[in-house]
């Protein structure tokens, strides 16, 4: 992840993924047929990671908002133990192949789909303001999506009141 990361896929080579295991490009080709398999199980781990913390979070007896907050908590967890996975999710799972890149865009919209719902109900349950869910979405997950960068420059923020600030600012401009 690091090396993706930092070199970009596109950039790092087999004998980068070698010499940074320690082991000979012929061991590592024992073990993998090309990068894109590192890329492709790096990417379904992310994916899973969102996937699970989703299911755990839909299926509590929460409130729609409380939900929401667990969704920012989420993000913010994953983006500091895995900020380098989130740089790849964000950017290069462009560099999957057609078949591992409908899987990853399918996972994408399961998550979207779930966190849209959740926007839905509390918009019903008038716990937020009623506005367009989809717009409310983007900027969500977007300020979300970055944040593995943005941490990366601020490290010293207490991971506490970080996530205080995000769902106050994420969240509190559209409670009712």
């Amino acid at each position: 992840t690091n090396l993706f990361r930092h070199q970009g896929y596109s950039a790092t080579s087999m004998q980068d993924i070698a010499s940074e295991l320690k082991i000979k490009p012929a061991s590592l080709y024992n073990h993998i047929s090309a990068k894109q398999e590192i890329l492709k199980e790096l990417l379904e781990k992310g994916a899973g990671l969102f996937l699970e913390g989703l299911a755990s979070i839909d299926s509590s007896c929460l409130t729609s908002v409380e939900k929401l907050e667990k969704i920012i908590n989420l993000h913010l967890r994953l983006s500091i133990e895995y900020s380098d996975l989130m740089a790849l999710m964000v950017v290069e799972w462009r560099h999957l192949d057609k078949e591992a890149k409908s899987t990853y865009v399918a996972n994408r919209e399961k998550y979207e789909e779930g966190v849209r719902s959740m926007l839905k109900s509390a918009i019903s349950e008038k716990t937020i303001s009623p506005i367009d869910p989809e717009i409310a979405l983007f900027t969500i997950l977007t300020t979300l999506q970055r944040l593995y960068a943005w941490y990366d420059r601020h490290q010293d923020v207490n991971i506490f009141d970080m996530e205080k600030h995000l769902v106050r600012c994420l969240l509190g401009g559209i409670k009712a």
